[in-house]
């Protein structure tokens, strides 16, 4: 759940730049994790961590150009970026605590009613 805002950058010409972000919560899942233990004498198989969620801070930046095909139809380009605080995965003393982050293009079609 997140809550966004977006500014369009107006200006007389066909291509409108625009940038925004938000702010909310994202709920992280880890699954079952497995390693390799490579101090015994073969490579062998452990298990790490449970299955476990968390719901942690996410925050997301983003920023990109609309250009204007007809008074209805506008071609949407942009970047975002996406993250979040540190999640603690685990209980009692094996624990892991991890962040999401993740770069994202788009590109879509804005339509005027």
């Amino acid at each position: 759940m997140m809550g966004n805002a977006f500014f369009d950058l107006h200006n007389p010409g066909p291509v409108t730049p625009y940038v925004g972000g938000g702010v909310g919560f994202a709920t992280l899942h880890l699954s079952d994790t497995f390693g390799t233990d490579v101090t015994t004498s073969g490579p062998e198989r452990i298990f790490l961590y449970p299955e476990d969620d968390d719901m942690v801070f996410a925050y997301q930046a983003g920023a990109g150009v609309g250009i204007a095909l007809n008074r209805r139809l506008t071609l949407d380009i942009g970047y975002r970026y996406f993250g979040t605080s540190r999640a603690r995965f685990g209980d009692g003393f094996d624990t892991a605590d991890l962040r999401y982050e993740s770069h994202n293009a788009a590109v879509g079609l804005r339509v005027k009613f």
